[in-house]
């Protein structure tokens, strides 16, 4: 966030989570005198769940970094201040510049290719990009864009001029490389190399000696495990929940998927769990009730859906970023924005404008092995969505038995703010969706 005062305009630590009361600053990227333009990383900073790096959604100078690294600020403090950004305006907590793909939360990691599918038009919207393309000698309109909504980054550039390797060290890392002895080699396919990469490398011994680990601060695997145990517990013990659930018939919509991916480029075709994505937010917005928070002694609804995708991280615990307005996209763009969430978190840099406040969640945990899941609500939200693994199975057609995939839906939910037959509405709804708008889509 930011404020304007006579000096310049502050940049407060913004809040990456609701339940964020205060974060780390791990490294500045940085410094006094540079200037920064609309979507650049300028921190990471450290929480309970995450490393997250922070942008800025308006150009600006640096004029003074007010905190150091390692120091622990409270949400909403001052950490830096620019000359000639806008004044008055929210740079963490607008709605970012826009983009293919845009809450309820899901586990997806297995659901998605391990490609990320390539969007289908660029944009190049930065000085400082067109001036890196023409130092490189490259044509912008023949590159495609990996960022949102198909805008072209720094990376896209570099590997068009064919330098995929070139690097962007911190200075902090490159100081922890010279005391360490480590090639900055060992980095070829990062962009931003940071001081956390360069300390998560084993150190490589000449015998001699061996490194003891340090148990100064627990891992980062340690910390998440702690505060998924801390929000579990209290919404379990706070929230009433009730469990409902309901088979959906995924015939035609499996027919009609298999239909349109047959005509699309390998890279453009959408997954089933995309589908169930779209459904969950378009039925939330169609069931208000399920669409928000308990704040207050009170239901307090939300204006749009955003849907918070769990996603399980291979080192362990989970990550819970957000797409915004997730009921107004497209199973492709629903795609996209999985895979760039999915992508940014193996990679550990998930951004601030990825951690917004969800106002429902989706669990999906059919590609675990799972045939159902009762979720625990993420408070304060009043309601979780889970999908359990598609599979075949028996039902009823015209009055015979017949075999058709299937996928088992639930609903956790906040019985101080819905009850049963609210539940039962929004269930009903995935079935209405996919059987016949989101099958429209498709065509």
């Amino acid at each position: 966030m930011t404020t304007a005062t006579h000096e310049g305009t502050l940049f407060a630590m913004p809040s990456l989570g609701a339940d964020m009361t205060e974060g780390r600053i791990t490294e500045w990227l940085v410094q006094p005198g540079d200037h920064v333009e609309r979507g650049q990383i300028v921190v990471i900073v450290e929480t309970d769940k995450s490393d997250i790096e922070v942008e800025v959604f308006e150009p600006a100078t640096v004029a003074e970094l007010l905190v150091g690294e390692g120091d622990l600020v409270p949400v909403g403090a001052p950490i830096a201040r620019f000359d000639g950004a806008v004044s008055g305006t929210v740079a963490h907590e607008t709605v970012p510049p826009p983009r293919a793909a845009t809450s309820t939360t899901v586990h997806v990691e297995a659901a998605l290719p391990s490609e990320t599918p390539n969007p289908t038009a660029n944009q190049v919207t930065s000085p400082m990009i067109r001036h890196l393309a023409d130092e490189l000698h490259v044509d912008t309109n023949r590159i495609r864009g990996t960022g949102p909504g198909g805008r072209v980054h720094r990376d896209d550039v570099e590997a068009a001029a064919g330098e995929p390797n070139r690097r962007r060290i911190t200075p902090r890392a490159r100081r922890l490389m010279s005391e360490r002895g480590i090639d900055p080699g060992r980095f070829a396919t990062l962009g931003y190399v940071t001081g956390d990469d360069v300390l998560e490398l084993p150190i490589e011994s000449d015998g001699s000696r061996d490194a003891e680990p340090s148990h100064d601060r627990p891992t980062k695997a340690e910390t998440m495990r702690r505060h998924i145990a801390d929000l579990m517990s209290r919404s379990w013990a706070e929230i009433p929940h009730f469990h409902l659930a309901r088979r959906l018939d995924l015939r035609l919509m499996s027919d009609r998927l298999t239909e349109a991916n047959g005509q699309r480029a390998i890279a453009d075709r959408v997954v089933p769990g995309a589908l169930l994505l779209c459904a969950a937010a378009q039925a939330a917005a169609k069931v208000p009730a399920c669409n928000g928070w308990w704040r207050d002694g009170g239901f307090q609804p939300a204006d749009e859906v955003r849907l918070g995708v769990v996603l399980s991280l291979r080192s362990g615990g989970i990550l819970v970023p957000t797409i915004d307005q997730a009921d107004g996209l497209t199973s492709v763009e629903m795609m996209q924005r999985l895979a760039e969430l999915v992508q940014r978190a193996r990679q550990g840099r998930l951004r601030a404008s990825d951690m917004g406040e969800a106002t429902i969640t989706v669990t999906n945990l059919g590609d675990l092995g799972a045939d159902s899941v009762a979720g625990v609500i993420h408070p304060p939200q009043v309601a979780l969505v889970g999908f359990g693994a598609v599979h075949d199975a028996v039902v009823a057609s015209d009055g015979l038995p017949t075999v058709h995939p299937t996928v088992d839906a639930s609903l956790a939910g906040d019985h101080r703010a819905i009850d049963g037959l609210t539940g039962s509405r929004y269930l009903a709804q995935l079935q209405t969706l996919l059987d016949g708008p989101l099958l429209e889509e498709l065509q």
